[in-house]
């Protein structure tokens, strides 16, 4: 669609394009949205929005007779916070893409205090509780939204949704760049945030009439815009249209932009095309279906171990009979068994139930990486090493690699990415270095998880050092080989330092000069004083030479006066 026909259509036109475009994005949305719901029921009931119009709707626990998935899903979505951004450690660097602007103190210095503001504007908003329930809907439902705004007190804040009450859509290279979402405000809540002029006529009588808390529906759309002018500056011609529809009167009630894509997007694993991800919770839903059938199953054995359906004889029929502890029931015999007993003598195996129900948590473990986040924990009775400990970890995290690399792409990456455009936007950002401007730079994760993945490298610097250490004992000439410099740069940049806590190297060369200097001063005065030190002894022996020439003399003088 161009422009012009874009901008000639009528409001109630371009609101009822919208609303058939949420229809079409329901349509595709469908399969999952079943999927969302199974996995609610029989994981985490108060999560997910399926029902918009419902809204103290009870949630059911029924389906749930063991809770183990759950406890696992928190377990996860807890390690991933902790693990990947941490709000009690920094959890990424700002870098320069150019390698020799690494060791321009200036630049380290510059990237530094950015990553500093960021993390400042990321500990004093919603940051780090939206990313919490953010990994969760991951874990749960393979895909999390999480609409970020301007803040005029914290830079940013966050809106986070859940399941069922939005639809995505990707471009032609896989990348989310569409959000639609359904809400419900009420009269007064609409008025707040739209303002009284720009809500439709019914809503301004519900206003007028003082109908506060009747609900109505809306649909807010963010896709980018194709038919813009790219040489006007105003909100309605920003690369990413921002629409809010009143569905009850069919109404654009308000049209404006963005100059980015506003939202967080992340997906646990992409199968294939698809703009949803599937997240354990789904892969594994047999398996945490069969839990809650087993636990069902044992329920019932142990019910009827403990309290056996019995048969008694007809002619008690007349007579109350007590089952209670050492009660005693007096009845007449008409045959030869008359006692009071199970009517079956055998109901199922226990422990065979029992075991298999281990053998699917301990799945459903796996599936929720809990090996990996409870290693110590899991491993407290095995008498483990800490470098066998470390080895496990190192082994975990193989299987969670790809998912910690498509989180930071479209998670982690994202949300640095936001923050710095709205630092930039708000005139918060350092002075950049005139060697810095008009070369990028890139962000590096320094999480616990991140590090995890390049411990590898540093343990082979470890053995490298270590052997050349060694060797240096018979061939002392192999430590030439070894860059102090290089040495100390890869390690703080593998184990993510802040450059503040070590020199420059134009500084650390300074030192060398001047340290180089002392030694020379210094062996300078020793040789001085060797050769000082020999000029005495010389001395002294001259003396004392002449002092015995002079003695000589003297007894060849004594010895000539006797007529020796």
């Amino acid at each position: 669609m161009n422009k012009e026909k874009w901008d000639s259509l009528e409001s109630s036109r371009k609101a009822n394009m919208i609303l058939q475009r949420w229809q079409d994005l329901k349509l595709q949305r469908e399969p999952f949205l079943n999927h969302w719901q199974q996995v609610s029921k029989f994981v985490a009931p108060y999560s997910g929005r399926f029902n918009i119009h419902e809204h103290n709707q009870k949630r059911d626990q029924r389906f749930i007779l063991d809770a183990h998935a759950t406890h696992a899903l928190n377990i996860l979505a807890s390690g991933m916070m902790s693990g990947a951004s941490s709000p009690a450690r920094p959890w990424f660097k700002i870098t320069p893409v150019d390698d020799e602007l690494l060791n321009d103190y200036e630049v380290t210095t510059w990237c530094d205090e950015v990553q500093k503001k960021l993390l400042k504007i990321f500990q004093q908003s919603n940051t780090y509780n939206s990313l919490h329930q953010l990994y969760r809907e991951l874990a749960l439902f393979g895909t999390g939204v999480d609409i970020i705004y301007n803040d005029p007190i914290n830079v940013i804040q966050h809106h986070l949704l859940s399941a069922g009450e939005y639809c995505v859509e990707t471009n032609a290279v896989g990348d989310v760049d569409t959000m639609y979402r359904n809400f419900e405000l009420t009269t007064v809540q609409a008025v707040k945030f739209f303002g009284y002029k720009n809500l439709p006529p019914e809503i301004q009588r519900a206003y007028d009439h003082g109908d506060l808390g009747v609900y109505w529906e809306f649909i807010h759309a963010i896709e980018p815009r194709i038919d813009r002018d790219y040489n006007a500056n105003d909100n309605k011609n920003m690369p990413w249209g921002s629409y809010y529809i009143a569905v009850s009167s069919s109404a654009l009630i308000q049209e404006s932009g963005f100059e980015y894509f506003p939202c967080v997007v992340p997906r646990w694993d992409i199968m294939g095309i698809d703009a949803y991800g599937v997240s354990p919770s789904m892969q594994h839903l047999p398996d945490i279906k069969q839990l809650q059938q087993e636990t069902l199953r044992k329920a019932e054995l142990i019910e009827i171990y403990t309290k056996p359906p019995i048969q008694v004889p007809s002619s008690a029929r007349q007579n109350p009979i007590s089952l209670g502890a050492g009660a005693i029931n007096f009845v007449q015999s008409t045959g030869a068994d008359q006692s009071i007993k199970p009517i079956v003598q055998s109901v199922g195996d226990l422990n065979a139930i029992r075991q298999d129900i281990a053998e699917i948590k301990q799945s459903i473990d796996k599936a929720f990486f809990v090996d990996l986040f409870m290693m110590i924990q899991q491993t407290a009775g095995d008498r483990r090493t800490t470098v066998e400990i470390y080895a496990l970890q190192q082994e975990q995290m193989l299987a969670l690699g790809p998912v910690m690399e498509r989180m930071q792409n479209e998670c982690l990456g994202r949300l640095v990415e936001i923050g710095y455009r709205k630092l930039l936007e708000s005139n918060q950002l350092p002075e950049m270095p005139a060697s810095l401007q008009g070369n990028p730079i890139t962000i590096e994760y320094t999480s616990v998880l991140a590090q995890s993945q390049k411990s590898v490298d540093i343990n082979a610097v470890d053995r490298l050092v270590s052997a050349l250490s060694a060797s240096a004992q018979i061939m002392p000439e192999v430590l030439d080989r070894i860059d102090p410099d290089g040495y100390v740069d890869e390690y703080r940049d593998r184990l993510g330092v802040a450059p503040k806590l070590l020199r420059s190297k134009e500084e650390a060369d300074q030192i060398r000069q001047q340290r180089a200097q002392a030694q020379q001063m210094q062996q300078q005065q020793q040789e001085e004083m060797i050769a000082a030190q020999n000029d005495l002894t010389y001395q002294q022996a001259q003396k004392t030479g002449a002092e015995a020439s002079l003695a000589m003399q003297s007894l060849d003088a004594l010895g000539g006066d006797s007529g020796l």
